[in-house]
């Protein structure tokens, strides 16, 4: 009988140790999670949900333009500027930064890292000289990001660029920014990550 009672008695530690611990996992996630989400804003568009530090969209110099399809994220003194775009429901008339027709067709087309990169180069003249790249490859999506230097107007830029592609979406975000913007590897794996078709 002893017995029964000390495993019934340990039976209950067990459960309440387990529930214990799980108000505290989501205590712990739900902090985090509001953390996560005062320092970074989503900006929505017709099929694609995207992820930017605040800290970029929050500054007074900052001027924003948005559409179904697009975004445009510009400083008022050039030091930062972000394109983000659903290539498959525009033409380079509506497309900042891509003026070569050639170029939007290949990325709209795109389904390799070597096929984005030919269109990225072809149609904006970045990433000549690639310093890192990756992927993020699911069942549902692709997503190819890369990174470079580049001088503009005799000024060092930090260039990233992700480009997502899931079913017929093709999404594309070019970030321009100073060596006061620049990104920092946590937010640019945030960022890739938290970027997705809805």
């Amino acid at each position: 009988m002893l017995r029964i009672v000390e495993k019934k008695r340990k039976i209950r530690f067990g459960i309440c140790y387990m529930l214990f611990v799980a108000v505290i996992l989501f205590i712990v996630l739900t902090v985090v999670q509001k953390k996560e989400s005062l320092e970074y804003k989503s900006i929505q568009l017709e099929n694609v949900i995207s992820e930017i530090p605040t800290e970029i969209i929050e500054s007074e110099e900052i001027i924003l333009n948005k559409s179904e399809n697009r975004f445009e994220i510009e400083s008022k003194d050039k030091s930062c500027y972000i394109c983000g775009v659903e290539l498959q429901s525009v033409d380079e008339s509506n497309v900042p930064y891509i003026e070569d027709s050639d170029g939007l067709l290949m990325l709209k087309n795109a389904n390799t890292s070597g096929q984005v990169i030919d269109g990225i180069r072809s149609g904006t003249g970045l990433l000549e000289d690639i310093e890192s790249q990756g992927s993020i490859e699911k069942p549902s999506y692709t997503m190819y990001y890369f990174s470079s230097t580049e001088k503009l107007k005799e000024k060092d830029y930090q260039v990233y660029i992700m480009f997502l592609i899931q079913g017929d979406v093709r999404y594309m975000q070019i970030n321009v920014l100073d060596e006061e913007h620049a990104l920092s590897d946590m937010q640019k794996k945030h960022m890739r990550l938290f970027t997705y078709c809805y």
